[in-house]
């Protein structure tokens, strides 16, 4: 079986659902001034690619901790709309 990475790269400028705070991620440190470089990441669980857990919306829901990864590896078909002139409604 082939695995594939389906995430999104987490960028400045991002989408994100409506009324939440902008992902950032900006230089923070670097070597010649601080000894090392550093990243300041300001980000929200629901930032990006991701899997709401049961939790989200049930205050006794599992956690995505309590899943065993084999839980979401599944097959999939593969849509590449590369391209294409979509329009989102």
């Amino acid at each position: 079986m082939e695995i594939i990475d389906i995430t999104h790269t987490l960028i400045n400028k991002m989408p994100v659902y409506p009324g939440l705070p902008e992902f950032t991620m900006s230089k923070f440190g670097s070597i010649e001034s601080d000894g090392a470089n550093s990243t300041l990441v300001n980000i929200l669980t629901h930032h990006g690619t991701h899997m709401d857990a049961p939790y989200h919306i049930f205050s006794s829901g599992k956690f995505i901790e309590d899943f065993d990864i084999n839980y979401v590896i599944t097959k999939c078909i593969i849509l590449d709309l590369t391209n294409k002139n979509l329009v989102i409604r």
